[in-house]
C-alpha cells in the first residue's frame, strides 16, 4: 500500500530521540524538516535526507516551519470539500480568518465566515482586507443556529468541542438546514477514543469553560437522527500531539514576554495544559477526526481518489495562487 506523502517538523531534530523520530518519517516516504539550535544536538545526527534549518523555535525560521504546519491542515480540508467555481462556503467558527482566506484564494468561491468572537472578527476582517479578499470573504459576528440561507460547502475546525452533548441534535439539524441538497460539509473536531466521559476537571475550570470533548459514539447517532449521511471518516491520531509539543517549546521560549503580560501563574497554568494535553494525545485517550457529511450520498466521487488529487495539486502550487485565482482578489 502507498503511503501519502507528507510533510513533518521535528523539534531538536540533531538529537538521538530528535534525530530518530525524523528516521521513521523518511522511512515512511515523507518530506522531513529537522529544526535545532544545536545547544545540544549535533548536525552530524541529523539524516542526510532530511532538510534542516538551524534556527531556535523561537526565530522567525521557525515560525515559517510551523506556518507550513498549518498550510498542511487547511489543505487537507480543501482537497476534501471538493471546491468548484461560483460555490457557497460557510465556515462555522471561522476563528483569525485563515482557513476561509486560504479557501477564497484557493478557488473561486464566496466564504462566508461566522464567530462569536468580537476580537476575531475583527482581525479576520482586517486580514481579508489587507490580502485584497473583502468581496470574496465576509467574516460575521453570528451564532450558527441563528443563520439563514444554503450552502454548497460547510467547514467548522475546532468549534464542535464548545458545542456541548445536550446540543449536538440542534447543531447537526441546523447543518442539515443550511446545506444543499448536494452539499457537503466537513466537521474537524478533537474526540475521545474511549467513549463518552466528563471533562477534566482541571480544563473545565481553567482552560475551556462549558467545553466537551466527544466519543463518536454520541456524534454518529446524532448526525443519523438528523437525516444526514456521513460518507467519510478520518482519524488523526499522533498529529496533535506534535502540534501541542511545537506549541509548548515556542511557549517555553517566550515565557518571559507572556508573564509579563499575564504573570507567572497564567505561564505555569498554561504549560501544564499544553503538556498535560500532548500526553493524552500521544498515551491516552484523545484524537482529531474529520467527518464527510451529505444529504445525497452521490455528491461526492465514488472513491477517495479525489482528495489525493486536489491536496497533490495544492501542493504542487507551492501555497502560491496562480494567477487566474489571483484575480479573485480584485472582484
Amino acid at each position: 500500500m502507498t503511503t501519502e506523502k507528507r510533510r513533518a517538523l521535528v523539534t531538536g531534530g540533531a538529537g538521538f530521540i530528535g534525530s530518530t523520530v525524523a528516521d521513521a518519517f523518511l522511512a515512511e516516504g515523507h518530506e522531513v524538516t529537522v529544526l535545532d539550535n544545536l545547544a545540544s544536538g549535533k548536525r552530524e545526527q541529523v539524516p542526510a535526507k532530511a532538510r534542516f534549518v538551524e534556527a531556535d523555535i523561537r526565530s522567525p525560521e521557525a515560525a515559517a516551519c510551523i506556518r507550513d504546519g498549518a498550510f498542511d491542515v487547511v489543505c487537507h480540508l480543501a482537497a476534501k470539500l471538493a471546491l468548484s467555481d461560483g460555490m457557497r462556503v460557510l465556515d462555522i467558527g471561522s476563528g483569525w480568518g485563515g482557513l476561509a482566506l486560504y479557501l477564497a484564494k484557493t478557488a473561486h468561491v464566496d466564504v462566508t465566515g461566522i464567530t462569536l468572537s468580537e476580537e476575531q472578527l475583527k482581525i479576520a476582517r482586517e486580514r481579508a482586507g489587507a490580502e485584497g479578499l473583502s468581496k470574496a470573504v465576509n467574516f460575521e459576528l453570528c451564532d450558527y443556529r441563528n443563520l439563514e440561507g444554503t450552502f454548497d460547502r460547510i467547514v467548522s475546525v475546532g468549534m464542535f468541542g464548545h458545542v456541548g452533548s445536550a446540543h449536538y441534535r440542534s447543531f447537526f439539524q441546523q447543518v442539515n438546514r443550511l446545506l444543499k441538497d448536494d452539499g457537503v460539509a466537513v466537521i474537524h473536531s478533537i474526540g475521545r477514543f474511549d467513549g463518552p466521559a466528563a471533562t477534566n476537571p482541571f480544563i473545565a475550570k481553567y482552560i475551556f469553560p462549558g467545553g466537551y470533548i466527544p466519543a463518536l459514539s454520541e456524534v454518529v447517532p446524532a448526525v443519523e437522527r438528523e437525516g444526514l449521511l456521513a460518507t467519510d471518516l478520518e482519524i488523526l491520531r499522533l498529529h496533535y500531539a506534535m502540534t501541542l509539543r511545537q506549541w509548548r517549546q515556542r511557549f517555553r521560549a517566550s515565557w518571559h514576554t507572556a508573564a509579563e503580560k499575564f504573570g507567572e501563574r497564567f505561564c505555569r497554568m498554561w504549560e501544564m495544559y499544553l503538556a498535560g494535553s500532548e500526553t493524552a494525545f500521544r498515551y491516552k485517550n484523545l484524537r482529531v477526526s474529520q467527518i464527510h457529511l451529505t444529504r445525497d450520498q452521490n455528491a461526492l466521487p465514488l472513491t477517495r481518489d479525489y482528495m489525493f488529487d486536489a491536496e497533490r495539486e495544492l501542493r504542487a502550487s507551492d501555497r502560491q495562487p496562480s494567477a487566474s485565482r489571483k484575480k479573485r482578489t480584485s472582484r
